[in-house]
């Protein structure tokens, strides 16, 4: 019975493979061509699947877990050969043993860029011990092609999901502690699988062989993120980017006039006596306010929607993003004037003012608020928008502020597609190792 075989890669926590000392993934390999033109496919997490799979495997999804029951589709593996097999009634040792001694038809061909397999992972530890590397698997399959999506896809098995763009419904589970699934084809979600492959969505691997000249050249001229963010590990802390959001927004208050006109669709007068950004005022994470409009951001990197109630029925009936629009309006859930509100405040007091709701997510960020109320009055902005828009300005108006660059490499992590810090700690671990042998 044919499969598809849906894996997860880079699994990346605390006791993780990738988390001890300076261990390259085995799986950094998938999405590069050997200098034998071939794609060697490592199955994490030790390279071995059941018996019960041989030759069974017609697709290989890779996948990254973004969280909320959902996977982001890292590339599409076609025709994949199977080069590690366990045989029926053997234990997991002999079984092991036996597919070393099979991968020796096959190693000396997975090069990359003259470097064996087996140098590249010769320095890798396991629980503080070196591994043996003849005591290695290095490959589960090969292809001739791996395609990668042209734009983000997910994959998810929450039905609160399923209507989200470029994202598939799955009925099975596809995150478990195994990190993979076989998805059989007499299941739905097998045609909804090859579905997707028979659609447009796909691309060459644009990644190619490994080149360490060309890879070296890139890598001098890369514009280096570090941040004091990073230094303190708080690149996820919200409270700080919130915080650099209305120190830089107040920093030059042109600049965000131009920011609210261009990125959130307002104009707002910073000249105005009634002009203010607010933080943590009812717990909004940014309030800003002028004589014509007040404006609500809410600001999510890690977290979920909170202050989630439910009915009687299961149904969500406020949350955050509701008692916010209320605020705004000068009204508690109820309807009635909040007791809590500032009357000092003119806001409150001119019903002319005009509301406007954001949330600012990183662009990897996959968040469900299709249930909330007032959920549709809020407007995603997403944070390279943000990183784009003040980057413009990093040699002009702000060439001279210190903590500018770091705001921006801050950032910048964000922006990125996937929240991607092991693939390039990994990529880059790889190809110093490629180049560290080739002098030899």
């Amino acid at each position: 019975m044919k499969q598809i075989l849906i894996n997860s890669m880079y699994n990346y926590n605390k006791g993780a493979y990738a988390n001890e000392e300076k261990n390259i993934v085995h799986e950094i390999i998938n999405l590069f061509k050997a200098d034998d033109d071939n794609f060697y496919i490592y199955i994490v997490s030790d390279g071995r699947i059941g018996s019960n799979h041989n030759d069974c495997v017609s697709d290989i999804v890779l996948v990254r877990n973004v969280g909320n029951k959902t996977v982001e589709v890292i590339a599409w593996v076609k025709n994949p050969i199977q080069l590690a097999k366990c045989k029926k009634n053997l234990k997991k040792e002999e079984n092991k043993s036996n597919i070393i001694k099979e991968q020796s038809k096959y190693i000396d061909k997975m090069e990359y860029d003259n470097v064996c397999v087996t140098k590249i992972f010769r320095d890798n530890k396991y629980k503080g011990k070196k591994e043996n590397e003849n005591d290695v698997i290095y490959a589960t399959f090969k292809a001739k092609q791996v395609l990668i999506p042209k734009e983000t896809i997910f994959l998810t098995y929450k039905k609160e999901n399923k209507n989200k763009p470029n994202t598939y419904y799955l009925e099975n589970r596809i995150i478990n502690r195994s990190q993979r699934i076989y998805i059989n084809e007499n299941k739905m979600d097998y045609n909804t699988l090859k579905e997707l492959f028979e659609s447009d969505k796909w691309k060459e691997n644009e990644f190619g062989k490994i080149n360490v000249k060309e890879y070296m050249k890139k890598r001098e001229n890369r514009e280096d993120h570090f941040n004091f963010l990073k230094l303190i590990h708080h690149e996820y802390y919200e409270p700080a980017f919130s915080n650099l959001f209305q120190y830089y927004f107040l920093k030059n208050e042109k600049i965000f006039e131009k920011f609210a006109k261009e990125i959130l669709g307002v104009e707002i007068n910073t000249n105005s006596d009634e002009f203010e950004i607010k933080r943590e005022e009812n717990h909004i994470d940014l309030l800003i306010r002028d004589e014509n409009n007040i404006i609500v951001i809410e600001n999510k990197i890690k977290s979920e929607i909170n202050g989630v109630e439910y009915d009687d029925y299961g149904s969500i009936v406020q949350s955050q993003l509701e008692k916010y629009y209320n605020y705004a309006l000068g009204k508690d859930l109820k309807g009635k004037e909040q007791k809590s509100i500032d009357i000092n405040n003119s806001h409150f007091k001119d019903p002319h003012r005009k509301p406007h709701f954001y949330i600012f997510t990183p662009n990897y960020k996959h968040l469900k608020t299709e249930n909330f109320k007032k959920a549709k009055m809020y407007k995603n902005i997403e944070y390279k928008k943000i990183y784009d828009f003040y980057k413009k300005f990093k040699d002009n108006e702000f060439a001279d502020d210190k903590y500018f660059k770091d705001f921006l490499n801050a950032l910048y992590k964000h922006t990125l597609p996937i929240d991607s810090d092991i693939y390039e700690e990994m990529l880059d671990r790889f190809i110093l190792k490629v180049k560290k042998y080739q002098k030899r």
